[in-house]
């Protein structure tokens, strides 16, 4: 299991760079997951958004999907890198990262974070799906290079489920465009 740590030179990084940071595509031959939550601390709801793309920036997967019930921002996150993982599992292609904009999961994930106790089963679920499936990374990014996966958070948040193979909501897929060109 590969973690890339924020303090790492990163591609998202704006050092060196002309422009803000945005999405990256990962090498070809492999795939990246961007997740992200959308937790409401009043209600507990969440809202989890997903989008798998390829090197090229094609889409394989999206998934917004809303959750009744969740303890902490922490716990959400962590359910949507869990959620990441296992569509990159399910797709069964080479190598793969997963980005989330959550340091503290990331680091919980890499085991350089400490734990809590409501997402421990969790984080120790996507830690052994790390290890014994071992050319899957997890990364912290910018949130600008996350923009993708929130919105589908925030249309989770909202009360909606769905999932789309080779395809993306009609609004989000100008959000798409935007972040490959």
């Amino acid at each position: 299991m590969a973690v890339r740590h924020p303090n790492s030179s990163t591609p998202n990084s704006t050092a060196g760079s002309l422009g803000p940071p945005s999405w990256t595509a990962p090498v070809e031959g492999s795939l990246k997951a961007n997740v992200d939550d959308g937790w409401d601390d009043l209600s507990k709801k969440v809202g989890l958004g997903i989008v798998i793309r390829d090197h090229s920036g094609g889409v394989l997967l999206t998934e917004w999907k809303f959750i009744t019930s969740c303890a902490s921002a922490e716990e959400a996150e962590m359910l949507a890198l869990l959620s990441g993982i296992k569509h990159l599992l399910a797709l069964g292609s080479g190598p793969a990262i997963v980005e989330s904009d959550c340091l503290r999961a990331v680091q919980t994930i890499s085991g350089t974070g400490r734990e809590f106790s409501g997402g421990w089963a969790l984080f120790q679920e996507a830690r052994d799906l790390l290890r014994v499936f071992g050319n899957i990374s997890v990364s912290k990014v910018d949130r600008v290079c996350n923009g993708v996966a929130h919105v589908l958070a925030q249309l989770g948040k909202s009360g909606f489920n769905g999932l789309l193979r080779d395809a993306a909501p009609p609004y989000v897929e100008e959000l798409i465009t935007l972040d490959v060109t």
